[in-house]
């Protein structure tokens, strides 16, 4: 008994001397791997060594002995119903309390495959889907558009009086370095101007005011967004429905000229689609 003691120590002073050697790699990767070789070396051999000494002749057999006798306890408290009851009580508190992370831990967001109609069960369900400017005419207040529409024609009115005010000043010769000289004097055409410049402020308010209606009616889950996520690594191949609460980040690219593109810290959509929330799977 004493001989199996003393060789189960030696083998532990020898996998702790490992693990110690192991923990000094400096790749993380193979220190992992040289920790779970060391256990598993350790285990097999400790193991071995227990088989040997108990089929040994005139050896005791303590491990095989405490072994059977644990089975038989274990078993007698499996049989009872109280231990039954109380698995069952710890199983579901435990799922209780931890659900959304067993949930994403055994049933992840699928990404490819038939993992990929399991997602789309659970998206809303639209029938058309729009670019973000159809969406605006669509779904957005007309009183809201009227506004934008007035503003662009203002605009535009105003730009066609400032050019032709511009036009009176012109010269003959455009390469004269005269030609804005008297440009400041010009009341007229410093008023169309502060007008025209105006006027721009205005349509870039009344269009904010717009998507700013289309974000809150999609914050409020009415109206439904997906897009692609643009990734350095790889190219994307399936649509992301994204969810009321993203738009609480997530900002129209104003270097996009058809707005299709929205984006959250580091996270970039592509293809923006909106549609209505007709109803849910």
């Amino acid at each position: 008994m004493f001989a199996l003691l003393g060789n189960i120590s030696s083998l532990l002073v020898l996998v702790a001397g490992l693990l110690v050697a192991a923990l000094a790699i400096p790749d993380a990767k193979w220190k992992r791997r040289a920790i779970i070789a060391t256990l598993c070396l350790g285990a097999a051999h400790s193991i071995i060594t227990v088989v040997v000494f108990e089929n040994t002749p005139g050896n005791p057999r303590p491990v095989s002995e405490a072994g059977v006798w644990f089975l038989g306890q274990l078993n007698d408290l499996v049989a009872s119903k109280i231990f039954i009851a109380l698995a069952f009580l710890i199983a579901g508190a435990a799922l209780g309390f931890n659900k959304q992370r067993l949930t994403q831990r055994i049933w992840p967001k699928p990404k490819q495959g038939f993992g990929v109609a399991l997602e789309r069960l659970r998206w809303p369900i639209v029938s058309e889907w729009l670019a973000p400017f159809d969406a605006l005419d669509r779904y957005v207040n007309s009183d809201t558009l009227k506004k934008v529409s007035d503003a662009i024609r203002i605009h535009k009115e105003l730009t066609a009086q400032s050019e032709a005010e511009l036009a009176k000043h012109q010269k003959p010769n455009p390469s004269d370095v005269f030609i804005g000289l008297n440009l400041s004097n010009d009341t007229a055409l410093q008023e169309v101007l502060n007008k025209k410049r105006d006027s721009e402020i205005n349509v870039i308010l009344a269009r904010n005011a717009a998507f700013d209606e289309l974000r809150r009616q999609l914050q409020e889950g009415s109206l439904v967004g997906r897009a692609v996520l643009i990734r350095p690594d790889k190219i994307s191949e399936e649509w992301e429905y994204l969810r009321p609460a993203s738009w609480v980040t997530l900002e129209f690219d104003e270097s996009d000229y058809k707005c299709e593109t929205v984006r959250a810290g580091k996270h970039t959509y592509k293809g923006l689609r909106i549609g209505k929330h007709e109803a849910t799977h």
